[in-house]
């Protein structure tokens, strides 16, 4: 869910290609997709979507500033380090100044 007058929407509005990123730092693994956004105000949409935590935000799900929005997948990217941050860059290091290439970790492109 997402205010009407958010800059979310404003964004949206003004191009609806978007980028998610997804990170799960502890174990060094990010995913990136790239798609579009659309501004969804279904009322039964915003009635499924709707909890009590919502009310943060909004004054229910006749709030005219209440909308969703809707996410289609293009294209998903993602990488996988496998070590931590020191040893990535003494790995970057070493290929850039040897000329060799480093295994770094996993990376590669999703089919969505």
């Amino acid at each position: 869910l997402s205010p009407g007058d958010s800059d979310h929407n404003k964004n949206i509005i003004k191009n609806k290609e978007v980028q998610l990123l997804y990170s799960e730092p502890s174990s060094k693994k990010f995913l990136s997709v790239f798609g579009e956004a659309e501004i969804v105000v279904e009322q039964s949409i915003l009635e499924e979507l709707y909890s009590s935590v919502s009310d943060n935000w909004f004054d229910g799900t006749d709030d005219p500033n209440l909308t969703a929005l809707k996410f289609t997948p293009k294209e998903a990217y993602y990488w996988d380090t496998r070590t931590n941050k020191l040893v990535s860059l003494f790995k970057m290091t070493v290929g850039a100044v040897t000329g060799n290439k480093q295994n770094v970790g996993e990376k590669g492109k999703l089919t969505v």
